[in-house]
């Protein structure tokens, strides 16, 4: 669970990761098996665990404003 500012950046950025999640689930499946495999990974460190799967979300969220332009 998270709590956000409704309509912040943080929370429009939640959304769109999460809609494109739901409307690819190839996507979904590959961030699925990523958390699996880093929380084995950085079982003992939750930033680390954080850190590691940002790059992954960052790109889906760009990808999500990019389809949303067209």
């Amino acid at each position: 669970m998270h709590m956000v500012e409704l309509k912040s950046d943080f929370w429009k950025k939640h959304l769109l990761f999460r809609d494109y999640l739901r409307t690819h689930p190839k996507v979904a499946q590959k961030y699925y098996k990523l958390k699996k495999t880093l929380a084995i990974k950085y079982s003992s460190d939750r930033e680390a665990y954080t850190m590691a799967k940002t790059p992954f979300i960052e790109f889906i969220i760009a990808k999500a404003k990019e389809k949303r332009k067209q």
